[in-house]
């Protein structure tokens, strides 16, 4: 278990359970008494690996779980070549090849070198996902757009998914997704035609909703959840 600061100064835990164990290099020697581990150097993750960080407690957003196998780790990065499955929020991530990079050395109490913008992961600045086989995007019921010629289009279920020759970034900080190289987007309204998208290069600016707002009883709009605030193609 790794405990991070978030932004309202509470400890936020993200999870690693690797039941075949881990080899781990610290900076200084290992203090038991002391109950506080040193920053890591270096290591691995043995076998099968799942890294969960859960839902905030306040405002039920910004779950994060990240299943995959030998995992290694070098101060401020951790990564895999083996296949990946990733849920961020609501959407899924397939692929291979995972790089994430830390705002500061993994356990350490020192402050992070990037801005300390509201992020629902403190602790990781970015990941990046070199070979890219599917993202599946929750949207609210409606879809980016909702038609205005359609009376109950915003009570209809929505969908996107989305392909790349390229990779897949994912910016925590300023929680800004990246494909590259060639994406197609296909966006889904049940009931109403299929849109698709191609572009060289499409970002995504994601956003928490006001969990101060009432809450929508649509059973297909599980709320809350995040939203595309920006799209840029």
């Amino acid at each position: 278990m790794v405990p991070q600061q978030s932004a309202d100064g509470s400890q936020r835990a993200i999870f690693i359970e690797n039941p075949k164990g881990a080899e781990i290099q610290f900076k200084t020697p290992f203090d038991w008494a002391s109950g506080n581990p040193p920053p890591i150097v270096s290591g691995q993750l043995l076998g099968d690996i799942k890294i969960y960080s859960p839902a905030d407690s306040a405002s039920n957003t910004g779950e994060l779980l990240i299943e995959t196998k030998d995992m290694r780790i070098d101060r401020r990065q951790v990564w895999t070549t083996e296949a990946i499955q990733m849920r961020i929020g609501n959407s899924q991530i397939q692929g291979r090849y995972l790089s994430i990079y830390l705002d500061r050395d993994l356990l350490s109490e020192e402050s992070p070198t990037t801005p300390s913008d509201p992020s629902p992961f403190p602790g990781l600045d970015y990941l990046e996902l070199f070979y890219v086989d599917r993202v599946d995007m929750a949207i609210p019921p409606g879809g980016l757009w909702p038609s205005q010629q359609v009376a109950d289009s915003r009570q209809r279920a929505a969908s996107a998914s989305l392909r790349c020759g390229g990779t897949f970034g994912f910016q925590f900080h300023e929680s800004l997704a990246t494909l590259k190289n060639g994406v197609h987007m296909e966006h889904r309204v049940e009931g109403l035609p299929v849109d698709t998208f191609d572009c060289h290069e499409l970002k995504l600016t994601l956003g928490v909703p006001n969990t101060d707002a009432p809450s929508n009883s649509n059973p297909n709009d599980p709320s809350p959840r995040w939203r595309i605030d920006r799209l840029e193609a």
